[in-house]
């Protein structure tokens, strides 16, 4: 996992996560401020929402009833490859945050964990998900784990080049080619708009019961809605409001299929 040189001599913050300084700070800082940076490596916003839709999953899947020790082992094993999976996309893209002043106070491109680091603790992390998945919950949650990780930082990671503040950082994907909006706002509508009838799929097959698909469909439609409502008022507070609204949606969703389990 290695970069070309940035290419840039002008760029507006300077790449400081070189393995010398990084070694230089680890050596002055406690060991509780070095775990919080890892901790940030991983990215625990991202790691709870894809452990507790996994969660939703596994009991949704249980029909016949709940074995307490596989569960247990599936959230440790989702845990741990989102966690590790988040400190590679780290350190893949640790020189383009460092371009950027919303990114560039991150660990890795201010230079207070070492990339080589971050990148064997990352590898550690996956290895031993699939490698816990496998014999203790199942082969193919171990594959789609890996596949996953595999996807996240080598499709997904190259290709996530989004929003103004990417330019500086050399990333180009379709609200920066086409500034003016027009096939972002209709694919974002496109696809919230197919997002209803997906999410019903669960109560048409059985595995999800009415309470469940009485909030579902509400939900789904309010998040169509704010992408309706951007596409008519293309300004940076309706695009935060759509993307608040992307981020909440997957969670309530989780938690719409955890309370109809329950009940």
């Amino acid at each position: 996992m290695e970069f070309p040189p940035d290419g840039s001599s002008d760029s507006p913050v300077a790449v400081s996560a070189a393995p010398a300084a990084a070694d230089a700070q680890a050596s002055t800082r406690s060991l509780g401020a070095v775990l919080q940076d890892y901790l940030v490596l991983a990215k625990p916003e991202i790691s709870s929402v894809v452990t507790l839709s996994a969660f939703a999953g596994f009991l949704v899947g249980s029909p016949a009833g709940l074995d307490g020790g596989v569960l247990f082992w599936a959230m440790l094993g989702t845990a741990l490859c989102a966690g590790g999976v988040g400190m590679l996309n780290h350190v893949l893209e640790r020189r383009y945050d460092a371009r950027m002043k919303r990114t560039a106070a991150r660990p890795l491109p201010a230079g207070r964990v070492d990339p080589d680091a971050a990148r064997r603790v990352g590898l550690l992390l996956v290895c031993l998900a699939v490698g816990l998945l496998c014999p203790l919950v199942n082969a193919l949650t171990a594959i789609l784990a890996a596949l996953t990780a595999v996807l996240y930082l080598f499709v997904y990671t190259p290709l996530k080049r989004v929003t103004k503040w990417y330019e500086r950082g050399d990333y180009a994907m379709l609200p920066v080619v086409e500034p003016e909006g027009d096939s972002t706002a209709a694919q974002m509508i496109g696809f919230a708009a197919l997002l209803v009838p997906v999410s019903v799929l669960p109560v048409l097959t059985g595995a999800a019961d009415w309470i469940y698909g009485v909030g579902v469909v509400p939900l789904g439609l309010w998040f169509l809605w704010t992408t309706i409502t951007f596409n008519g008022e293309r300004t940076g507070q309706k695009a935060k409001r759509v993307l608040k609204a992307s981020v909440l949606y997957i969670p309530a969703l989780a938690a719409l299929l955890l309370v109809d389990w329950f009940v």
